[in-house]
C-alpha cells in the first residue's frame, strides 16, 4: 500500500499528550476484531486490571460491538493511576488500538489526500499545548495507513487515499474536492484581521458565506475562487463596519428557544468524571429540557464544570474580549473550516453550507457558554472549557445530525436568527 498523503497541516494549532486521562476516563474505545485479538494475545490477568476484564461487547446482538471494558466510573480499566495507558506501558505505544494513538486529531479522506481536523474536547488541544501540527505528520501518516486497513476502505487505481465523493454544495453541483477546499479557505479569509474584533470577523464571515451561496462556482478553478473569495472579502472590510454586529437586534422568541434547545444537548454530558445531572435520572434531564426552553433561572447543571449561574447572566455584553479568548475561537474556526471537518461523511453527512451553518451555530454557543463560565474561571481557562463542553459533542453526538436538529438549523438559517445569535452572543 503506498504511503498515505496527509494535505498541508496548520501551524496555528499545537498539540501533544499530557496524561490528563481525560480521553481514558470518558469514552468507551471501540475495537476492531484485530485489535481485540491482540488485546487477547496480551493476556491480561484479572489481577493485572483490578479485577476486570480488558473487553466487553456491548449493542444489541445485531450490532455487537467490542469496546476496552470501564469501571464502573466510566474510566478505561487501562488507565493506570499514572495517567498513562497500561497497555502503552507493558507493551508499547503501538500496541493500542486506533482510536487511542489518534485522538484528539481527526482524518478525513479529502480527494489527493488526508486532511487532519482536531477534537477539542482534550484539553491540550483546546488550550494548544505542545508541539505544532507539522511535527506529528509521520505518524499521522501511519495512523491514516492503520486507518484504511482497519476500516477496509478501497483504493481507487493510482489513488493514495480512499475515494470518497465530495460534499454536496447546494446551488454548484459537482465540484472537485480541490475547489471545495479553495471554497473553504477562502471563508476563513476574514479571520486575518486580528485587528478587529472577533465577533466582527465571524459576522463577515456569515456574510461572505451568504454572498458565495448565490455564486455559480462550477466554472472557476482553485485560484479562481480563491480569488473570488479575496474579492468580496475586501468589498467587506469597506462595507461592514466596526459596530454592525453589535447593533444586530436580539434574536426573536423562536430563534432563542430552537438556540437554547441547541445548547441543551451541546451541554449535556453523561458518563465520566463530569457528568452532570444525568446520573440524578430522566425526570431530572425532563425538567431540565424545559428550563432551557424558557431560558428563565438557574442553568440546570448538564456538565459538572457549569457553575450555579442565571441564564441571564449569558445576555449582558462582554465590555472588553480579551484577545486571548479571541485567539481561541479564531483557531476553533480555522482548524474546523480549513480541515473540511465541518461537512461530509464526518459531520453526519451534512452538505457544505449546512456544515458552515450548523458550525457558525456551534461558535454561537461556545460563546454563550463563555459568558456563563466566566467568574468561575480565569477568561482564557473559561474561553478553553467553553470549547471542550461544546466540541465533545461536535460530529460525534447523533442527535446533532438528527434530521429534526437540522430542521432546526434549516429554520435558524433562514430566519436570519442564526446570523443575530452570532452576532448578539460576540458583543
Amino acid at each position: 500500500m503506498a504511503m498515505q498523503k496527509i494535505l498541508p497541516l496548520p501551524t496555528i494549532q499545537n498539540w501533544d499528550c499530557h496524561t490528563c486521562g481525560t480521553c481514558c476516563k470518558e469514552y468507551l474505545v471501540t475495537v476492531s476484531p484485530s485489535e481485540a485479538k491482540r488485546v487477547e494475545e496480551q493476556n491480561w490477568k484479572p489481577e493485572d486490571l483490578e479485577g476486570f476484564a480488558p473487553l466487553r461487547k456491548i449493542g444489541r446482538f445485531w450490532s455487537r460491538k467490542t469496546v476496552l471494558n470501564s469501571r464502573p466510573d466510566g474510566s478505561c480499566v487501562f488507565l493506570a493511576e499514572s495517567g498513562r495507558c497500561r497497555m502503552h506501558e507493558r507493551f508499547g505505544y503501538d500496541s493500542k488500538p486506533l482510536p487511542c494513538k489518534l485522538f484528539p486529531f481527526v482524518l478525513i479522506p479529502a480527494g489527493k489526500g488526508w486532511s487532519v481536523g482536531m477534537r477539542y474536547a482534550c484539553p491540550s488541544s483546546s488550550a494548544s499545548l505542545g508541539r505544532p501540527m507539522p511535527e506529528h505528520l509521520v505518524p499521522l501518516r501511519g495512523f491514516a495507513q492503520e486507518m484504511v486497513a482497519r476500516e477496509g476502505m478501497k483504493l481507487a487505481e493510482d489513488a493514495e487515499v480512499p475515494t470518497v465523493a465530495p460534499p454536496k454544495v447546494e446551488g454548484n453541483p459537482g465540484l472537485s474536492w480541490e475547489n471545495i477546499q479553495a471554497l473553504a479557505r477562502g471563508l476563513t479569509f476574514p479571520l486575518a484581521r486580528r485587528d478587529e474584533p472577533i465577533s466582527l470577523r465571524i459576522f463577515k464571515i456569515q456574510q461572505l458565506a451568504k454572498d458565495l451561496r448565490r455564486a455559480k462556482l462550477g466554472n472557476l478553478d482553485t485560484t479562481q475562487i480563491g480569488e473570488l473569495c479575496a474579492i468580496l472579502t475586501s468589498h467587506l472590510h469597506e462595507t461592514v463596519k466596526l459596530g454592525d454586529p453589535g447593533a444586530q437586534e436580539k434574536p426573536n422568541w423562536v430563534g432563542m428557544v430552537l438556540f437554547r434547545q441547541a445548547a441543551a444537548i451541546f451541554l449535556r454530558k453523561d458518563h465520566g468524571p463530569n457528568r452532570g445531572i444525568a446520573g440524578q435520572g430522566r425526570l431530572a434531564l425532563f425538567q431540565a429540557a424545559l428550563t432551557f426552553v424558557k431560558g428563565k433561572g438557574p442553568v440546570p447543571r448538564m456538565h459538572h464544570w457549569i457553575p450555579e449561574v442565571p441564564f441571564e447572566k449569558a445576555e449582558t455584553p462582554v465590555e472588553v474580549w480579551p484577545a486571548e479568548v479571541q485567539r481561541i475561537f479564531e483557531r476553533y474556526l480555522s482548524i474546523k473550516l480549513g480541515s473540511l471537518q465541518f461537512c461530509g461523511a464526518t459531520m453526519y453527512g451534512f452538505s457544505f453550507w449546512e456544515g458552515i451553518d450548523f458550525t457558525l451555530l456551534t461558535l454561537a454557543v461556545q460563546m454563550w457558554l463563555y459568558r456563563l463560565l466566566r467568574g468561575a474561571y480565569p477568561e482564557e481557562e473559561a474561553a478553553q472549557k467553553a470549547l471542550s463542553i461544546v466540541d465533545d459533542h461536535y460530529g460525534f453526538n447523533k442527535v446533532l445530525g438528527s434530521l429534526r436538529q437540522r430542521i432546526s438549523y434549516r429554520i435558524l438559517h433562514s430566519t436570519g436568527q442564526l446570523e443575530r445569535l452570532v452576532a448578539w452572543y460576540g458583543r
